[in-house]
């Protein structure tokens, strides 16, 4: 792989990483677009790739970007949908969101288990309140 090759692949992914968060962060609440917008600073201050093995990396954390920036706009949905577990959502989503975005596909993995975690959760939340 030449430089100008993973540099163009670099550039391309920020492009997709920001349209994806401008997508989902309309009609989103002040809460979770302020999330979407911090994810985003994450992914695009990450140091650019100058490899074949630190691009792949790179990749990972536009997948993961991509995972994170769905989970606050589904999990923000929910708050919409039922305002009175809103803040325990809120405060869930933010925690997931804690941490860098995985590298590696381990990681990866493991933040996708907890992405499913959260859902369950935030589903919980949202059914116990609803019959409280």
């Amino acid at each position: 792989m030449t430089a100008d090759y993973i540099a163009s692949q670099w550039a391309t992914l920020c492009r997709s990483a920001r349209s994806n968060a401008s997508r989902l962060s309309q009609g989103a609440s002040r809460t979770a677009a302020e999330l979407m917008q911090t994810e985003l600073g994450r992914f695009c201050q990450i140091e650019p790739p100058l490899d074949k093995d630190s691009l792949e990396s790179a990749y990972t954390q536009r997948m993961a970007l991509s995972a994170r920036l769905t989970a606050i706009s589904r999990a923000d949905a929910m708050a919409q949908s039922h305002p009175h577990a809103a803040q325990e959502i809120l405060s869930r989503l933010r925690d997931f969101c804690q941490g860098d975005l995985p590298a590696g596909s381990d990681a990866f993995l493991d933040m996708q288990l907890r992405n499913i975690e959260l859902t369950k959760a935030v589903s919980d939340v949202c059914s116990v309140r609803r019959t409280a």
